[in-house]
């Protein structure tokens, strides 16, 4: 009788295993989404602030502008 999966060797089921324990105990390691609220004033406040987290930004007139931090990048501009 033929099979329809693929054989693999005790060390890649271990492998795959670990990979997979690894994994999923970085996903359990990601903060829960965190809002902060602020309001405009004369000077700058910095938030840090991760993936998912939102931002209250109350202006001036009393306006709230939500944002939400959804992406990040960076690249090096230049090598010294």
């Amino acid at each position: 009788m033929s099979s329809r999966f693929a054989s693999i060797s005790f060390g890649a089921a271990l492998c795959l295993t670990l990979s997979s324990v690894a994994f999923s105990r970085a996903v359990d390691d990601v903060p829960a989404p965190k809002t902060f609220d602020l309001t405009a004033k004369d000077t700058l406040t910095v938030v840090p602030m991760n993936h998912k987290d939102t931002l209250r930004f109350t202006l001036r007139n009393g306006e709230v502008r939500p944002f939400v931090l959804r992406d990040t990048a960076a690249h090096l501009l230049e090598r010294v």
